[in-house]
């Protein structure tokens, strides 16, 4: 009952009014009001039982001069244009320390009087009055009323009417609450209620009686609304299968998609504050449970049947987004979400890999031809360089072992193909670390590419003896080239025998173990030939051989050489022992020569003497 309808105020009459008095304001304002309105009010307030409705809905406790003060507030704001003020009815509200049933029937009465309404400001008072209500004694109620009744002589009420009335004006209080949500649009008056439920669940987990009476009230109101919105959803759900079993493009299909998706949102923007009150009282809205049962076998069907994942992600994410309150498909829900992000991550992994795939076999091919053609070495080592970066992408881990070992095949395969026809080990053994690098992990292939390391080290070990030989027998040939110009120009000194010391030591480092024959034999031949051009040409026998015995050290294990080389030192020995037989018969004749010139300058120098004398 608003308080401009209630009879206390139609006859300006108080609680404490007795029968008497009631009838001489019924007089009085029948002269300036509608007779008929003022004898039905004083026959309310004269009649005990249904006076107790009137006493309620009125300022139970409240001083008439306080009465009065709020009923000229709510007169004037009722000509105020920009309407009633919630923070002025607090105000006056606690200024007057009121019981919670007048405090809830002066909120009520401001709501009733607001001008402007939004989906901000009517959940506020919604609260106000929610939370006042609730704490609503009926005994003491009972008991005030009983106190003015005493007063003004009327027969005491009992609790269990007062209750009763109590329950009646509650239903006043929701009529009022949804005449203001009425004023909102649609879409305003869901936010409203919901925004009013969550603001509730905040403070407490159970809902006030009040809060979930509007709601089934709301949800009364909401049943056409809801009703239109799953046609529509049901009718793209035909839609969006049709389109699917057509094999329609992605381009065509996202439309319908996100029309689909957008109904499901317009019909949970409705169902909301149901499910948000369901949820509080530990209970379900079947209604939504059973849609989002069907959009999640529409997603499902899409991935399963047709592979549709992203479509399929959509509608699961709009599921896990708009049906949050409803308890019994948050946890499926949420389990979808895992399992199609990993689907999605494994598929996006899988579309790399093939894309990656596709890029490794046009550089290998590259690679192959730029070789093969005999591009040079810069060229191949620059595309080479790309293809290592290319094969450093690839997650072993993440891909399928079957296209592990294609990557692999195919990169080894252009390794060996590099070696094996164009002798280009070293980029034949790059290509192998990555692979190795990359693959270590995977048994089979990591197996394979440590064979073929081991083989390319030995070649690579190989080459590295090869090119040191070179290099030494490069060294050891321009030295036996001076040697033999010093020689040719008849230069026997210190120089020529620094010179053969530094052949000497040349022919020393030369490892025989680590040279192919050919090469020993080129080196023993070399040095040998220089050994008898200084013994034939020059007669220096010392020289040749120091030469000789060096090469016999150094090439004693090598049969074919070993053997000339010795024939050469015992051919040079016996020169050398023959030149020494010479000198010692030289020596001695020398010797006996010189004894003859003596003896013939001693009789001369006597022969003088005794002349002299």
């Amino acid at each position: 009952m608003d308080f401009f309808q209630n009879p206390f105020y139609i006859l300006s009459a108080t609680p404490h009014d007795n029968h008497r008095r009631i009838m001489e304001l019924a007089d009085r304002y029948s002269l300036i009001q509608d007779p008929e309105k003022c004898r039905e009010a004083a026959a309310t307030l004269t009649h005990p039982r249904r006076r107790l409705y009137a006493e309620i809905a009125w300022l139970p406790s409240i001083a008439p001069e306080s009465v009065e003060e709020i009923l000229e507030f709510l007169r004037s704001s009722a000509l105020n244009l920009f309407g009633i003020d919630l923070t002025q009815v607090r105000n006056l509200c606690d200024k007057n320390e009121q019981m919670p049933i007048t405090k809830s029937n002066l909120l009520t009465a401001g709501l009733s009087r607001l001008v402007h309404h939004t989906s901000e400001n009517v959940p506020e008072w919604i609260l106000e009055i929610a939370w006042a209500s609730k704490d609503i004694d009926a005994e003491a109620v009972c008991a005030v009323i009983n106190s003015d009744r005493k007063v003004a002589g009327f027969s005491p009420v009992q609790l269990s009417n007062t209750e009763e009335e109590i329950q009646n004006l509650q239903d006043y209080y929701r009529q009022v609450m949804t005449s203001a949500l009425k004023r909102l649009s649609a879409k305003q008056r869901a936010r409203a209620v919901t925004l009013a439920v969550e603001l509730t669940t905040r403070r407490t987990k159970q809902l006030p009686r009040l809060i979930n009476r509007l709601v089934a009230s709301y949800e009364i109101d909401a049943h056409e609304s809801l009703a239109e919105h799953e046609a529509m959803i049901a009718e793209l759900n035909d839609k969006l299968r049709a389109a699917v079993d057509a094999d329609r493009p992605d381009s065509e299909l996202a439309p319908v998609v996100a029309q689909f998706i957008q109904a499901v949102k317009d019909w949970d923007a409705v169902a909301q504050p149901i499910q948000v009150s369901r949820k509080s009282q530990g209970r379900s809205h079947d209604a939504s449970a059973d849609l989002a049962w069907r959009v999640r076998e529409l997603a499902l069907h899409l991935w399963n049947e047709y592979g549709k994942l992203d479509i399929c992600q959509q509608l699961i994410n709009t599921l896990q987004e708009v049906f949050a309150e409803v308890n019994e498909v948050v946890a499926i829900i949420d389990e979808d979400t895992r399992t199609l992000g990993e689907i999605a991550q494994q598929h996006t992994r899988l579309t790399q890999g093939v894309k990656l795939f596709e890029r490794l076999k046009e550089q290998v091919d590259s690679l192959q031809t730029a070789a093969d053609s005999k591009k040079l070495a810069s060229v191949l080592k620059l595309m080479a360089i790309g293809l290592i970066q290319s094969v450093k992408k690839w997650d072993a881990a993440a891909q399928p072992i079957e296209a592990s070992q294609s990557v692999s095949l195919l990169v080894r395969g252009l390794a060996l193909h590099l070696w094996n026809e164009h002798g280009k080990l070293d980029l034949s053994l790059q290509l192998t670390d990555v692979l190795q690098e990359v693959f270590g992990e995977v048994d089979d292939i990591a197996n394979r590419l440590a064979e073929d390391k081991r083989i390319l080290n030995q070649f690579a070990k190989q080459r590295a003896r090869m090119i040191e030989g070179v290099e030494k027998f490069e060294k050891i040939k321009d030295q036996v080239e001076k040697l033999r110009a010093a020689a040719d120009a008849k230069r026997f000194d210190a120089l020529t025998n620094s010179m053969t010391d530094e052949l000497i030591q040349s022919v020393n480092n030369w490892d025989v173990s680590t040279q192919p024959i050919e090469a020993n034999q080129s080196v023993s031949l070399l040095v040998r030939d220089l050994a008898l051009h200084l013994w034939n040409e020059h007669g220096q026998l010392d020289l040749s051989l120091q030469l000789t015995k060096v090469l016999q050290r150094v090439f004693a294990d090598v049969g074919e050489i070993s053997d000339r080389l010795a024939e050469d030192k015992k051919v040079l020995s016996q020169l050398a022992q023959q030149r020494a037989r010479m000198i010692e018969k030289s020596v001695n004749e020398n010797r006996a020569g010189g004894y003859g010139c003596l003896i013939f300058l001693l009789l001369g120098i006597l022969g003088a003497l005794l002349q002299a004398c």
